[in-house]
């Protein structure tokens, strides 16, 4: 079997290896690369056209038989390093459309889907810096959804890196035991859609500001 044309990637998280097949990403271009088996995010930067096809050093464990074991890159993820990935969990086509079009302001690279098993397929192959969910999606209650759980049992050291928020038609904008409640940083009320860039703004500002104060606080104590 003649191996596809294209470069190798390998993790510099796991060392896992990844066939990147030609044209997929343009010569000279640099992007964001997520590791679908670590979630390890990295960059790299496609070689020209004269340079070599092999990406990275290629790992003893993607040899298997004297023959390449790496798998086609169609899991792993590349996203533009000048923006960063939001993924919308909204089934009303009014309202998606309004939080898409803020985020595409904000410059977000928006990903939108229609139900929980697409969601939870983007959040196992993509790094996702925003999550807006609706309570109910799914049909379901916010305590059955299972988007909501999903986010809700992922390690911390992954759960931090992202901004969640839960839309909601009976709870307050900036409730913040609801927000504890659902393990959501944000819960944002449907009326107040309309002033979503400036809530989001301030609420992730705070988050960062959070754990920015709670990581200077590990090193301090030698745990980080």
């Amino acid at each position: 079997m003649v191996a596809e044309e294209g470069m190798t990637l390998v993790c510099e998280g796991c060392q896992s290896a990844f066939r990147v097949p030609s044209g997929k990403i343009p010569p000279g271009k640099t992007v964001a690369v997520t590791c679908p088996k670590c979630r390890h995010r990295f960059s790299f930067t496609a070689p020209d056209g004269g340079r070599s096809k092999e990406a990275f050093p290629r790992s003893p464990a993607s040899m298997e038989g004297g023959r390449e074991n790496s798998p086609a890159v169609s899991a792993l993820t590349f996203a533009e390093e000048e923006g960063e990935r939001a993924l919308v969990c909204v089934e009303d086509p009014d309202l998606l459309d309004e939080i898409r079009h803020t985020l595409e302001l904000m410059e977000y690279q928006v990903m939108c889907v229609g139900a929980p098993h697409e969601a939870l397929k983007v959040l196992r192959m993509h790094t996702c810096h925003l999550v807006v969910v609706y309570e109910g999606f799914g049909e379901v209650s916010a305590e059955r959804n299972s988007v909501l759980l999903y986010l809700e049992r992922l390690p911390m050291m992954l759960r931090r890196e992202m901004f969640v928020v839960m839309l909601s038609q009976r709870h307050s904008t900036l409730d913040s035991l609801v927000a504890f409640v659902r393990s959501v940083n944000l819960v944002v009320n449907v009326r107040h859609v309309p002033d979503l860039e400036r809530l989001l703004k301030q609420g992730i500002a705070d988050s960062r500001h959070f754990y920015e104060v709670f990581l200077e606080a590990l090193k301090e104590e030698g745990r980080r």
